[in-house]
């Protein structure tokens, strides 16, 4: 009998996530015999006992497939080659356990939860996703990805209530940066800061860059730096003058 060992990790989410856009699963459905197709051409195919059994692309592909116990219980998830499958109380894809619980909707949105922290992912099937996450204070933080090809994420909202929008251009390139006391315009290759009314307040920025995570990192023309994580936690960075 072969030995394989596991090792303990938090959420796979991020594996789900790293999946090419153009990989697909090919998969046969004997029961299904009924389907819904979404608005954005997403079908949802169910099997004989109506639980969904894959979710499809507008050409046919399975994006994600799913197999369930004799009792309905969701026992494994694929989606790109990426296979998910229960193993007890956790989770394993054949090398790692993930302390998780994984669950889908009948509107086909795969749910995510760390056990380890209060963290969920929710993998909607259009390929946009949301990651809510609450610190030790009980403060929530809710970070929108797009799901586009490199991923780059739509917005913020904060434990405070303020936002943060991002828009990027056809090559993911962040380009505008809405938030709250104004806008950041990207012209020219630097950044120009407007207020409210939409008059430019002397604000300029070399850089202005967001991670998946939800980490906005302004660098600006004086070479501060200013971080700004997903709850609102702002970090300095002053650069300092060597005297001669």
């Amino acid at each position: 009998m072969q030995n394989t060992s596991y090792s303990l990790i938090s959420n796979p989410a991020a594996k789900f996530l790293e999946c090419q856009a153009n990989e697909t699963v090919q998969t046969i459905y004997p029961n299904s015999s009924t389907a819904l197709t979404c608005g954005d051409g997403i079908t949802l195919r169910f099997d004989a006992q109506g639980r969904i059994s894959s979710l499809n692309s507008k050409d046919g592909n399975a994006l994600k497939t799913f197999s369930y116990s004799v009792k309905g219980v969701l026992l494994e998830v694929c989606m790109q080659n990426y296979r998910l499958s229960r193993l007890g109380n956790e989770w394993t894809d054949g090398h790692q356990l993930f302390d998780i619980e994984i669950s889908l909707d009948n509107l086909g949105v795969v749910t995510i939860i760390e056990r380890s922290c209060a963290a969920i992912t929710r993998l909607n099937p259009n390929g946009t996703f949301v990651i809510a996450v609450v610190s030790l204070e009980g403060k929530q933080s809710t970070i929108y990805h797009s799901g586009d090809a490199f991923r780059p994420i739509e917005r913020i909202e904060y434990p405070g209530g303020d936002k943060r929008h991002f828009r990027f251009d056809e090559l993911s390139i962040m380009s505008l940066l809405d938030e709250a006391d104004g806008y950041w315009l990207k012209t020219n290759g630097l950044w120009m800061h407007y207020n409210a009314l939409g008059a430019h307040d002397g604000l300029k920025a070399l850089q202005i860059s967001v991670d998946f995570n939800g980490t906005v990192i302004f660098h600006y023309v004086n070479d501060t730096r200013m971080s700004v994580d997903a709850f609102g936690q702002h970090t300095y960075t002053i650069p300092t003058v060597v005297a001669a």
